[in-house]
């Protein structure tokens, strides 16, 4: 994967989504939440500050086995106390990844380096802030480069996790193109390769790389339109492999 961004940017990207996550949480507790039925945006915070928790945990310990730590929060407390949480297991997690000396640690795709936890934690936090802004009528997008950056982030880990837990065979390819970036994704094989986006012979889906991204997340009401050409259904069955994804539980 490209994974191009500096320890740096991925550190302001993170600190600027998880203040927007925070107020959020804190204007609107108990919005329903459209990506997630049943969910309020009291559960995003809950679900954030697990993930952090659990990224914690294995960075200062180096757990290779999926950390369990308790989570110092309920769903049932206060906005200021979910918020105060929120920010308070993201600090955690920025010193953690500061003072990681692990080779590897935990994570959900397998034995890994830190910087894992460095996209995964941005993920987090910019994805859930879109969640919890919708929720409240006005999700903000995140800049071309972090959305660059976590569409790279998806297929080096989701797009992986999906074709190992999938039950179906599926033929064909599709060129993902975002920006200056193709991903170029081989059903059959389970592969996928990057290089620079023009124009390709497979189907394609293609946008803004915040448009993009979202798509990839599965996520509704779009900042913008993505463009679809179904060259012998490949993005179909692309787009039915990843429909199952993203979808936490508490």
């Amino acid at each position: 994967m490209v994974d191009d961004a500096t320890t740096d940017e991925l550190a302001r990207w993170r600190l600027d989504a998880v203040q927007g996550l925070v107020a959020a949480v804190e204007a609107a507790p108990d919005a329903p939440v459209p990506a997630y039925p049943d969910w309020l945006v009291r559960d995003l915070a809950l679900h954030v500050v697990r993930t952090s928790e659990t990224a914690v945990t294995a960075l200062r310990t180096g757990a290779l086995e999926r950390p369990r730590p308790e989570v110092p929060v309920a769903r049932e407390d206060d906005p200021a106390t979910l918020a105060d949480a929120v920010r308070h297991s993201s600090r955690e997690a920025e010193a953690a990844l500061e003072d990681c000396g692990h080779e590897v640690v935990w994570t959900p795709v397998g034995a890994r380096g830190s910087r894992f936890w460095q996209r995964r934690l941005l993920r987090e936090a910019v994805l859930h802030r879109w969640d919890a802004e919708q929720a409240g009528g006005a999700p903000q997008a995140p800049g071309p480069e972090t959305a660059g950056e976590l569409i790279d982030e998806f297929f080096d880990t989701d797009i992986v996790r999906a074709f190992v837990n999938s039950e179906r065979e599926r033929s064909g390819v599709v060129a993902v193109q975002a920006g200056a970036r193709q991903w170029t994704i081989d059903l059959g094989g389970g592969a996928v390769a990057i290089d620079s986006a023009g124009g390709s012979d497979a189907a394609t889906i293609s946008g803004e790389p915040a448009v993009v991204w979202l798509w990839l997340m599965r996520r509704e009401q779009l900042p913008g339109s993505v463009s679809i050409d179904d060259v012998g259904g490949a993005a179909s069955a692309f787009t039915d492999l990843i429909d199952q994804m993203n979808r936490p539980s508490r």
